[in-house]
């Protein structure tokens, strides 16, 4: 019965020097020996590294499309903050904002000023002295008439 125990210890030492064995063996190293065999190495790492970065041109389109959409987001800031300086220029120098040229406040504030010189130097509307009156019919006026109905004939 002895002699039983010790080879069932002895298999059992086997199989684990065995299952130990195997897992060194996988990760041994093998020389490349041929071309071939090299071709494939190199080949199996850049297919690794181009997985890596498959998506890189559509990460490269969604960054400029983002650059692009920042560009416009300032672009169209910068436009409403000159509107705003532009309105609040019009207002004080009582003259209409969309009138108004410059980039800056000074040259929306200059340009205000000279408009609203010259608006004020001249009247808005002209003015005419006879407005609003009608004309006066004299009895000269209605004689000729009547000798031209006369001569025409009665209307």
């Amino acid at each position: 019965m002895h002699t039983t125990d010790t080879d069932t210890t002895d298999a059992a030492a086997t199989d684990a020097t065995g299952t130990q064995a195997a897992p060194a063996d996988r990760h041994a190293f093998t020389p490349i020996t041929t071309q071939e065999d090299l071709d494939k190495v190199i080949g199996a790492r850049l297919a690794r590294e181009r997985e890596k970065y498959a998506d890189y041109d559509d990460l490269k389109a969604a960054a400029s499309k983002l650059a692009d959409a920042e560009a416009r987001l300032a672009q169209i800031d910068a436009q409403a903050a000159l509107d705003k300086i532009r309105n609040d220029v019009a207002q004080e120098a009582g003259v209409p904002a969309d009138l108004l040229r410059g980039s800056t406040k000074d040259e929306l504030t200059a340009h205000a000023s000279a408009l609203a010189e010259a608006l004020q130097a001249r009247p808005s509307v002209p003015v005419i002295p006879t407005q609003g009156a009608t004309p006066s019919v004299s009895d000269a006026d209605s004689a000729r008439r009547a000798f031209a109905q006369e001569l025409f004939g009665s209307k």
